[in-house]
Order: C-alpha cells, then structure tokens, then sequence
C-alpha cells in the first residue's frame, strides 16, 4: 500500500465507521486490551506467505495496523 493510499484510508475513515460505546454488563466490569482489537493470525497464514506480519501485542508480533 503506498503512503498515498494510506493517506486517503485514513482521511475518509469516518465517512465508513463511526465510533459507539455500549454497556453490555451492570455487574462485571469488560476491560479489552489493546492488541485485542485486532486479531492475531494463525500460524498457517505466515506458512502459506512468508511476507505477512504478525499484529503487534500477539506472539511474535510487529506489525501495527494503525501505523
């Protein structure tokens, strides 16, 4: 992806996704770690392609997919 089409993802991010908060439990308290909003990949996907990253804050991970 070039930084040009990175650009443009980020600046119209917005006009796709918006952003919400639910209360989804009044008794136990949800804490979600960062790396957890991105799923990590099995190890067969880095089999098959030796060129993906793994998500960081995932074994062995260094990729960050908001960078």
């Amino acid at each position: 992806m070039s930084s040009g089409t990175l650009h443009h993802t980020e600046k119209n991010y917005f006009k796709y996704f918006t952003t919400q908060t639910w209360r989804i439990d009044e008794t136990y308290q949800w804490d979600v770690k960062d790396n957890y909003y991105f799923q990590g990949l099995a190890r067969k996907h880095f089999e098959q392609n030796p060129k993906l990253q793994q998500t960081i804050g995932w074994e062995s991970g260094d990729f960050d997919p908001l960078k």
